[in-house]
């Protein structure tokens, strides 16, 4: 039977989406079971940390749609905010306004070439 590999903590980390602290303060708090290779090393089976993940997913949709009111903010803060052509023109010139003046300054070299 091949040993089925072992996850690291970045890779649990990474799995997780936690830093690499949180996921040892879940281990410490027994959350998490670890597993210690050579006494120091912390390794994790994919099967649970994959079973956590799906807790921790579950308790957070329940605890988030537990009453009404909380439910509404939660879609509130998925819905779009609606700006005026004014203030998506400004935002279109603030980011790209390097672009803009490369594309006029640009234009006005070959512009000036073609004049001689």
């Amino acid at each position: 039977m091949p040993h089925e590999k072992l996850l690291n903590i970045k890779e649990v980390a990474e799995s997780l989406g936690l830093s690499e602290d949180v996921v040892k303060d879940l281990v410490s708090k027994g959350e998490i079971p670890a597993y210690k290779v050579g006494g120091l090393l912390l390794r994790f089976k994919k099967e649970q940390i994959d079973q956590y993940k799906r807790r921790a997913h579950s308790a957070v949709a329940e605890q988030r749609f537990s009453d009404t009111k909380t439910r509404r903010a939660f879609i509130k803060q998925f819905e779009v905010a609606h700006y005026s052509f004014v203030e998506r023109l400004e935002d279109f010139l603030y980011y790209n306004d390097f672009y803009i003046l490369s594309l006029i300054l640009l234009v006005l070299v070959v512009f000036a070439i073609l004049e001689m």
